[in-house]
């Protein structure tokens, strides 16, 4: 499995994600839990943003790869510290490693203004869908995958996990932000361990505390562990971000990517943080 994991082209890694994106695109479409008029043009819209990251995307995914090679040559980091021979083992810590961190990391782009300013731009996001994973700053792209670059070194996390934990975290972003939602009695289960739609929901409520919460990338223990879980009606929810509800200046795109740097210049109280 390992070989095979590490000789997995970008190609067939491609594959393999947009066809789950495509099975999560028509349960949306079977099941919307909140109807979105064109989801094309929706998509389209989103799709701007990624495309936009694209020189981000090269740059500092170079620069991941570089660190992950340093870890396959030098054993460094966590997982060699701790000493440990079988690779399923192996596979797990460094899985409930990197997802720690990321709950870490999330929490640091809420909590510190400079890089909240950025990240609202995916919290601005009125219509979620599957496509919301798209909609991300450029700035943001190089935070988060600099912060990415540090939890591989930090962990010493192989290429092939990490191969692993990318395909789990991003089947597990899809349907966090898909339009559809779990019974009641499935998610009381499936949250207990995984982020699901219902939790993740919260986590886009329009207004404090909830922004707030539910911080969890695929594994849910650390919000319930550490306090930041939260439950909400789901009838009560509404996504986007208290401060910038107008339609028309969120989904015009030449605004929202400004919208960072209007904030910058802006005081703490005028856009939704705890600061």
């Amino acid at each position: 499995m390992i070989e095979f994991l590490e000789n997995l082209s970008y190609i067939e890694r491609l594959f393999v994600l947009l066809s789950i994106s495509l099975i999560v695109w028509n349960i949306e479409v079977i099941y919307a839990f909140k109807p979105i008029s064109d989801k094309r043009k929706h998509l389209f819209e989103n799709i701007k943003f990624i495309t936009l990251g694209i020189p981000a995307q090269l740059v500092m995914g170079s620069v991941l790869n570089l660190s992950l090679e340093f870890n396959d040559k030098n054993l460094f980091g966590l997982i060699e510290w701790f000493s440990i021979k079988n690779n399923w083992i192996n596979l797990i810590v460094s899985f409930l490693l990197l997802d720690f961190f990321e709950y870490i990391y999330h929490i640091f782009m809420h909590k510190f203004r400079p890089f909240w300013v950025f990240h609202l731009v995916h919290h601005s996001e009125q219509k979620l869908d599957i496509s919301t994973i798209l909609r991300e700053h450029p700035i943001e792209t190089i935070i988060r995958l600099s912060f990415t670059t540090l939890w591989v070194l930090i962990t010493g996390v192989h290429f092939w996990m990490y191969v692993v934990r990318q395909l789990i975290q991003v089947i597990s972003n899809l349907l966090a932000h898909g339009n559809f939602r779990l019974t009641n009695n499935a998610d009381k289960i499936v949250s207990l361990l995984f982020v699901t739609p219902n939790m993740h929901h919260v986590h886009h409520h329009f207004k404090l505390p909830h922004t707030d919460s539910n911080y969890g990338d695929v594994l849910s223990i650390w919000d319930r562990l550490f306090g930041t879980y939260k439950k909400i009606n789901a009838n009560h929810l509404v996504f986007g971000i208290d401060t910038e509800m107008c339609a028309n200046k969120i989904y015009d795109f030449k605004t929202i990517i400004m919208l960072p740097f209007k904030h910058l210049n802006s005081k703490p109280e005028t856009i939704n943080t705890n600061e």
